[in-house]
């Protein structure tokens, strides 16, 4: 964005014109109090991970902690105030009306596009901007009031909110979907290395690939390769030492240095 012109680098075809300087509380109105139902969904601060709503857990009004007071509609943006570092933000974008989120999030009911607002607070500068404005030193929070009161810059008319908007809001969504196969994966790699290797105190893994069936045999790690951990290594090789790369280039073999 440059500070002169007050416009983006790049932007849809067919918008120009100077962006403006807003208050987030012109874009958004700020934790809309709203009466709990009997029952709900309850999503606590350990529930977003990312812009990615992880889990819930069910429970009753009458029982339920203290901070669950935001009772969610379609279009909200939930804006994670204590440790606003880790840009756990969410849009609800779900049709059920009986989920709560805890107050350890402003609630943030667009007056245009959600998806807009939701890029607008994930970006760096703005999350800056709120650490700037925090109290606290291992949990630092951000007040609603003050949040209300940052400045933001934006587009003049919603169309270009809502073009911006919904561009990453498919990005969004390629990442999450890859985001859970790496996590599918991860979770399978996990499962396996846990299976495919004896436990502890046993000889033969609990699965393995067919056509083996012996039992495996211990033995100690330096019959599996050579280890050099206090070998004397040449001055022109030696840690912190500098040299110039064609000295390496000529002893026809790689360097691997540390910081590599």
């Amino acid at each position: 964005m440059s500070v002169e012109k007050m416009e983006p680098e790049i932007r849809f075809k067919g918008f120009s014109g100077e962006w403006k300087i807003s208050q987030l509380s012109e874009l958004a109105l700020f934790n809309p109090k709203e009466e709990l139902p009997v029952t709900f969904k309850y999503v606590d601060l350990e529930s977003v991970k990312g812009t990615s709503l992880l889990g819930y857990r069910e429970e009753l009004k009458e029982s339920a902690p203290s901070r669950a007071q935001r009772l969610a509609k379609k279009g909200d943006v939930f804006f994670q105030t204590v440790r606003p570092y880790q840009k756990n933000n969410y849009l609800f974008n779900m049709e059920e009306i009986d989920f709560v989120f805890s107050t350890g999030y402003a609630q943030l009911r667009p007056y245009y596009d959600g998806n807009f607002l939701l890029n607008l607070v994930q970006r760096d500068s703005f999350v800056k901007d709120v650490l700037d404005n925090c109290t606290g030193t291992s949990y630092p929070a951000i007040n609603a009031s003050i949040l209300a009161s940052l400045e933001v810059i934006t587009p003049e008319g919603k169309e270009e909110q809502t073009a911006i908007g919904n561009t990453f809001q498919k990005l969004d969504s390629l990442i999450n979907q890859h985001q859970q196969k790496h996590d599918k994966l991860s979770s399978i790699k996990k499962a396996m290395m846990e299976k495919m290797f004896p436990k502890q105190g046993e000889t033969i893994p609990e699965i393995r690939f067919k056509g083996y069936s012996e039992e495996w045999e211990e033995k100690e790690l330096g019959e599996l390769g050579i280890l050099r951990t206090s070998q004397i290594i040449p001055v022109w090789l030696a840690p912190h030492t500098s040299y110039s790369k064609n000295v390496a280039v000529s002893r026809t073999f790689p360097l691997l240095r540390y910081s590599e």
